[in-house]
């Protein structure tokens, strides 16, 4: 063991040993503990535990005991005490003496923590066992010298850790057997001392309080005593904490040194479990945590309820929303109190402290009576237990009454109509009532409904009612109170809500149609809905209609007598009988007046008149109203009037009834048909035959009588006195009724093949049947007849007479018959006629294709008869019939005569392109069952010819009507002049000349302000050949850059004769231009155009009468100024003036221009018969005031010639004219043309500026300024 002075003098090198020791130590697995100092060290030398220690110091047994060592690779005893003080315990032990008690020694520095000493082996296992000494003291072992000679370190169960001598090394034994053999080791124990290693840890304490103390102030059912925390530590309980009443607590032992947490697991009346962990650290002193604990508070939710059902759902359209309610309870030494409004039937209440709390409805939600009552709940803690929140619905707490109310339905007729008996509410119509409708209550809320079905007060199941259901159904009876027919529910029977009453069963004579459904509201206690009146359930009444039918009284069925196809006319329009148009009067006989079409019909009145047509479904006369005619009721009806054809023979009243809606009634009260039977008008005929030459009377004479009508036609005979009659008084109707028709047919009667005391009957019906005779009455029925004279021995020689005649009166009704006098003999039949062409209606046609209509008038015909005409064409000139194709040309039409006299057309169409300069002459032939009877065949006949003459021609020339060239200025308002040169117009007949310009470019009409630009004009030729202008006029803006061709068509009587419509013909063509600027007044100035009046060119016929017209353009003249144009012809041969009759051809005309620029005309009329072969040229002057300002005066101007030619020969024979030249081809007669090579050649006088503006005159084709 070392003393004292070699511990002194070895101190530098334990320091250097143990830095050593520390810097190995660093290499090591386990390092050093360090000292946890959260607390200041006051009871141990280190702040670690022994559950810290103890693994770190027995990692180092076995260590060799080396004297004077002072690491892990060697140390004695103080050497391993030192290193574990130092690196273990992470004391800041230096490393002192042992051995003296100097301010390094040991003893000084452990001085304040010795706990016990003694000096023997039970001294310390007795201060082991009763804890006064603790595993980890330092224990340093004395001498009786008082001089250290060993140290230790405590263990548990009484052993000590130590580094012994050579042989032991460092290692734990039992402190006995250490002290045991004292000595035995050079060491002697004499006493030993005892000093704190380690610290033992401390308390853990908790102090809690109230979160809110405005909730827990003053109210007992808040303690802070009593909750109980749990101490863990790694995840182990190791203690458990209970407040006192102040809300403090505390571990009862002390815990080691270490990290922990306290965590609450019972929480004390009143307060919530706090599910928080507090960590605190134990550091050789008490840890304490501190927490404010949240109290339970009470959400208190208002749960309301109806009373009715005991449900949480609002009945009808009530709600259990909208409800504010008014909660109190203690708070802050005071009382609180909020409001809240329901939704979805609840409110809550937050925040509410344990305890009362008295909760009252300030205002009730919408369909509920108000709840009065103050309701006074209790939360006890028990009650809440410990989550932050107790929620507390009490049951069957809140209730609401609903609202109740009832229904009254009113029954009215849906008319509402003026009720003479009293109101449309109080009487039904007709025999109909409003007593026994039923009707179903439906629920129309939203939501079910209870009503109480037994009365018994109780809610069942049973009496539930979800949207949609029937809740009851109610009759209507009598209401003296309210004066009207009504079903009622009960007062309170049915919630706040919205119902439907709907009639399930209509009131006897009522119609299910209305206004049967009607919805109404129940809002407010106590309410009864009246659905009376205009409010009330109204019904459509039951309608119907009623069907009579018109019979024949002979036929006993539903067809006329005398009548054809059931109407009063044939298809030709002859006038036969009907059972049309027979009057009908149906009269109210019902209890009640009805509505008829919006009147008022009361009863006896006359509810409707009808009448009789065919009814081509029933196959009868029938007369009806409208299905929905007739109200539910009771009627009578009869025949009030009838036709001309028919006596009214049934006037009898019958009743009816209506009792199904939409139904036709056809029979009266008793099941009988409802058929009236009238009897047709009939009367009798009669005549006298004689001869018209001597009045001889003609004796056994057959006539066909035949009813137009239906055709039915029957032989009547004269009597040996040339007597006929067909009434009964004559002959019986039923003696051999109709046994002369024997004759119709036979080709030659003679008088043995008369009977002239057979009967005529006339019966034919509509169907075919026919009635029987009867002497009663008339032979023939109403209508019209035709009467035929047939050819028979006794009238050979003589025309054959006809006559029609009418039965229209009744033999009973008056004495008189028809009377046909005395019949003569008549002449035989004649036809003429009157050949035109179907084009035009005149007496010539156009070669080529040709219709030709001849109309044939006839004469003295028999009516009712059918004739055939025939006709022919013939060739005048060869006498011969006209052929086309190889075939004659012919035509017929078959015709039924009318009358005697009359026409018939006969259309011939045929080819006539090879008969130019013919005419062709209509011959008619007539015949009546192949037998020729009239013919009309002369040649001569002027009126049954028609001309062929060659098909017109004409060709155009388009210009500027401004300066008559082929270029017009695009401008607003744009003139072109077409002037149309045609050949081969019949002189003295009106054509029609129609124009529309085309846009080359798009090959399209052109339009200006969206419709076509077209030009007409009429005109009537003088001559077969000439020309006619056309002017068009239209907004040329858009089309500059164009080229617009001129088409025309020419037109007679509405047929096109003529055209040309060519999209290249330059001369019909002219380019539109961008107008120029306006340039300054140009000096006037004129051209001129010369051309043969005749036919417009530049050549005129020298004869005896030679007309010229020049047209003069003129430029530069002042508007509204009047000037004077003198022309003069000269003969450019001579140069001289032409002269006639010894005088100079002029012409003068006085005008007044509208614009700057345009024409005018004068005509020259001479003899030029002496001028065959000279050019004539005009030669004119413009002056204004006698002063001349403008000349043209060109001798070579070819446009101001017109050449004299010699009168060409007329052919021997009709040829075909040549055909017109295009425009624009340069032939001398066209004289735009001439007119183009004038320009071409530059007429430089002209100062062309392109102004629109000019018309043609219709009249004379001059050019009009505007």
């Amino acid at each position: 063991m070392r003393t004292a002075a070699r511990e002194a003098s070895t101190s530098k090198l334990f320091r250097v040993v143990m830095a050593a020791v520390l810097a190995v130590s660093m290499c090591i697995p386990a390092t050093a503990l360090q000292a946890q100092r959260a607390f200041a060290a006051s009871d141990s030398l280190s702040q670690v535990t022994w559950e810290e220690a103890k693994p770190q110091i027995e990692q180092y047994m076995g260590v060799p005991y080396v004297w004077g060592g002072r690491s892990t690779d060697g140390w004695d005893c103080s050497g391993f005490v030192s290193f574990v003080m130092h690196d273990i315990y992470g004391t800041d032990w230096p490393g002192g003496t042992w051995g003296d008690s100097g301010t390094g020694s040991i003893y000084n520095y452990c001085a304040d923590y010795q706990v016990f000493s003694g000096d023997s082996a039970e001294d310390y296992n007795s201060a082991f066992d009763n804890g006064t000494v603790k595993p980890g003291d330092i224990i340093i072992f004395l001498n009786s010298q008082v001089v250290t000679v060993h140290a230790a370190i405590a263990g548990e169960d009484a052993t000590v850790y130590h580094a012994w001598h050579e042989g032991f090394g460092t290692g734990n034994c039992r402190f006995d057997y250490m002290w045991g053999i004292n000595g035995g080791h050079g060491k002697v124990y004499s006493s030993f001392v005892v000093y704190r290693g380690l610290t033992e840890g401390g308390y853990v304490t908790m102090d809690k309080s109230s979160a809110d103390v405005k909730v827990t102030g003053g109210n007992a059912q808040y303690s802070l005593a009593g909750a109980v925390f749990g101490v863990y530590r790694d995840g182990a309980q190791v203690a458990t904490i209970t407040t006192d009443g102040d809300g403090h607590g505390s571990t009862s032992d002390k815990l080691p040194n270490g990290s922990y947490t306290v965590r609450e697991i019972e929480a004390p009346a009143g307060y919530a479990l706090d599910g928080r962990t507090f960590p605190v650290t134990v550091s050789g002193s008490d840890a304490g945590a501190e927490m404010a604990e949240r109290p339970v508070t009470v959400t208190l939710t208002v749960a309301k309820f109806d009373d009715g059902t005991g449900r949480r759902e609002a009945q009808g359209d009530a709600t259990l929303d909208g409800a504010v309610y008014e909660a109190s309870y203690a708070y802050d030494g005071g009382t609180k109190t909020v409001t809240g409004t329901t939704s979805n039937g609840t409110v809550t209440f937050e925040g509410i402290p344990l305890g009362d709390v008295t909760v009252r409805e300030l205002e009730a939600p919408e369909g509920y009576l108000p709840d009065a009552e103050k309701h006074t709940l209790t939360v006890s803690a028990g009650m809440a237990g410990h989550d932050p929140v107790f929620y507390y619905e009490p049951a069957d707490e809140f209730a609401e009454t609903v609202f109740r109310g009832g229904i009254t339905v009113g029954k009215a007729d849906s008319e509402e109509y003026d009720h003479r008996d009293g109101d449309y509410a109080n009487y039904a119509q007709g025999d109909a009532t409003f007593a026994g409708a039923e009707f179903a209550v439906v629920n129309r809320s939203e939501g079910s409904i209870w009503y109480d079905a037994n009365k018994d007060g109780k809610h069942q199941d049973s009496e539930d009612f979800a949207p949609g259901a029937e809740v009851l159904r109610m009759t209507t009876s009598y209401d003296a109170a309210l004066d009207a027919y009504v079903a009622k529910t009960g007062e309170r029977a049915l919630p706040y809500g919205t119902y439907g009453v709907v009639e399930t069963k209509s009131p006897e004579g009522y119609t299910e149609r209305g206004k049967v459904d009607v919805t109404c509201e129940i809002r407010e206690d106590g309410q009864v809905v009246e659905l009376t009146r205009d409010s009330g359930i109204e019904n459509e009444v039951i309608r119907g209609g009623v069907q009579v039918e018109k019979d024949d009284w002979e036929l006993g069925k539903s067809e006329a007598i005398g009548g054809a196809g059931h109407s009063a006319l044939d298809a030709q329009g002859h006038l036969g009988t009907s059972l049309e148009g027979i009057e009908f009067t149906v009269t109210n006989a019902s209890r009640h007046g009805v509505m008829l079409d919006g009147e008022y019909v009361g009863k006896g009145e006359v509810a409707a008149t009808i009448y009789t047509s065919w009814n081509e479904e029933l196959g009868a006369y029938t007369a009806q109203t409208g299905p929905d005619a007739l109200p539910y009721g009771t009627y009578t009806i009869m025949e009030t009037a009838t036709n001309d054809s028919y006596m009214l023979t049934d006037g009898k009243a019958r009743t009816f009834e209506v009792r199904t809606d939409g139904e036709t009634v056809t029979f009266d009260k008793s099941g009988a048909d409802l058929t009236w039977r009238d009897r047709v008008v009939r009367n009798d005929v009669h005549l006298q035959k004689k001869g018209a030459d001597d009045s001889h009377k003609f004796a056994y004479v057959p006539f066909l009588i035949t009813n137009v009508t239906t055709g039915e036609a029957h032989v009547a005979v004269t009597d040996r006195n040339g007597a006929l009659n067909t009434s009964a008084g004559w002959n019986s109707h039923i003696r051999d009724a109709n046994a002369n028709d024997s004759l119709i047919g036979k080709e030659t009667i003679t008088a043995s093949d008369v009977d002239e005391s057979c009967g005529v009957w006339f019966g034919l019906a509509e169907d075919g049947s026919v009635s029987e005779p009867d002497d009663r009455f008339g032979a023939l029925p109403y209508g019209e007849y035709t009467i035929e004279e047939l050819r028979c021995e006794s009238n050979e020689g003589y025309g054959l007479w006809s006559d029609s005649f009418n039965v229209s009166r009744d033999s009973t009704t008056t004495k008189f018959d028809v009377d046909l006098g005395t019949v003569d003999d008549q002449p035989g039949p004649r036809i003429g006629t009157t050949a035109t062409d179907a084009a035009d209606g005149d007496h010539e046609a156009y070669a080529g294709k040709v219709e030709i209509v001849d109309t044939v008038a006839y004469r003295n015909l028999e009516p009712g008869r059918e004739y055939t005409v025939t006709g022919t064409l013939m060739d005048k000139a060869t006498g011969e019939s006209v052929k086309d194709g190889g075939k004659e040309v012919t035509a017929n039409a078959t015709f039924t005569a009318k009358d005697a006299n009359g026409t018939v057309d006969v259309t011939f169409s045929f080819d006539a392109s090879a008969l130019a300069g013919h005419d062709v002459v209509a011959f008619e032939t007539l015949t009546h069952e192949g037998r020729e009877v009239a013919v009309h065949a002369e040649i001569e006949d002027e009126g049954q010819t028609v001309s062929i003459v060659p098909k017109p021609e004409i060709g155009t020339t388009a210009v500027d009507a401004d300066d008559l060239d082929h270029e017009a200025g695009a401008d607003s308002k744009v003139e072109i002049r077409d002037v149309v040169a045609y050949k081969g117009l019949t002189p003295g007949k009106a054509y029609t000349l129609t124009g529309s310009l085309m846009d080359k470019e798009t090959g399209e009409p052109v339009q200006s302000g969206s419709k076509d630009v077209t030009s007409t004009v009429t005109f009537t030729p003088e001559k077969a050949d000439g020309s006619a202008a056309v002017t068009f006029s239209f907004d040329g803006r858009a089309l500059a850059g164009h080229d617009v061709v001129a088409f025309e068509s020419l037109k007679s009587g509405g047929a096109e004769i003529a055209s040309h419509m060519d999209i290249e013909d330059g001369g019909q063509t002219v380019k539109l231009v961008k107008p120029e600027e306006p340039q300054k007044p140009e000096e006037p100035s004129i051209g001129t155009m010369a051309t043969d009046a005749d036919d417009g060119d530049h050549e005129a016929v020298a004869d005896a009468e030679v007309t010229i017209v020049d047209e003069v353009a003129y430029k530069g003249l002042t508007p509204g100024e009047e000037y004077t144009v003198t022309g003069t012809l000269m003969d450019k041969e001579t140069g001289k003036a032409v002269q006639s009759g010894g005088k100079d051809v002029t012409a003068t005309a006085s005008f007044v221009p509208d614009k700057a620029s345009g024409s005018v005309s004068l005509s020259f009329t001479f003899d030029g018969s002496a001028l065959k072969g000279h050019d004539i040229v005009a030669f004119e002057t413009v002056s204004k005031d006698g002063a001349e300002v403008a000349v043209h005066a060109d001798i070579d101007d070819a446009g101001q010639t017109v050449s004299l030619v010699e009168e060409p020969a007329t052919p021997s024979s009709p040829t075909p004219k040549g055909s017109l030249p295009k425009t624009g081809d340069a032939v001398p007669w066209i004289p735009l043309a001439c007119l183009a090579a004038a320009a071409a050649c530059g007429i430089a006088i002209l100062v062309l500026m392109r102004r629109k503006g000019n018309w043609i005159d219709e009249d004379d084709g001059d050019i009009i300024e505007e």
